[in-house]
């Protein structure tokens, strides 16, 4: 499970630098590696997800003690798959820069008369 989270966000994170030096703001280059990483990541999180089910849910001998670990291995892989997803590129935007300053226009109406 540990090996798939940081895969993830080491998708993730890749892609995000690798845009940025091709010159994209941190904002565009966090939504080109979303764009371009959320299938291999919902990938490899599915098949986890679903390698992991007939533990959880075939009954068998031996079936209630892997139960709970199956069950703990799954709820883990869901829930690093949301953090993975919300929380990174959240992350990833904190060092942002704003680049635009913005300044109120000036109008002849609130120049004062000479």
């Amino acid at each position: 499970m540990l090996g798939l989270v940081v895969n993830n966000t080491i998708l993730l994170v890749a892609r995000t630098r690798q845009a940025e030096q091709e010159g994209m703001s941190r904002v565009d280059a966090v939504r080109s590696s979303l764009e371009t990483r959320l299938r291999p990541i919902f990938s490899s999180t599915l098949t986890a997800i679903f390698g992991m089910l007939p533990l959880v849910l075939v009954p068998g001998p031996g079936a209630e003690i892997y139960r709970g670990l199956g069950a703990v291995i799954v709820g883990g892989i869901i829930v690093s798959h949301v953090f993975t997803l919300v929380l990174m590129p959240a992350m990833l935007r904190i060092g942002e820069r704003q680049t635009q300053v913005s300044v109120a226009p000036v109008t002849p109406f609130l120049r004062k008369a000479a």
